[in-house]
């Protein structure tokens, strides 16, 4: 049983140590100023973005297409 166990626990390490080694380089393209600093979504049309108090659509090229902001009370 031991015997087992350290087989599976060399086994899972190696795993791991595998999945963490991805072999390329990413680098920053562009950075977009956006009024959103808590969230963005993103399907194959737009990008919507949030924060504390407003939604925010953007097209693909970054335009904004639709808000919509809570007004401090």
């Amino acid at each position: 049983m031991k015997k087992l166990l350290i087989l599976l626990a060399v086994s899972l390490f190696g795993t791991g140590a595998y999945a963490q080694h991805l072999g390329t380089k990413y680098r920053l393209k562009k950075v977009i100023q956006v009024p959103a600093r808590q969230g963005i979504a993103a399907d194959k049309d737009y990008f919507y973005l949030s924060d504390t108090r407003g939604l925010y659509k953007y097209d693909h090229n970054w335009n904004l297409v639709q808000k919509r902001v809570q007004t401090k009370d």
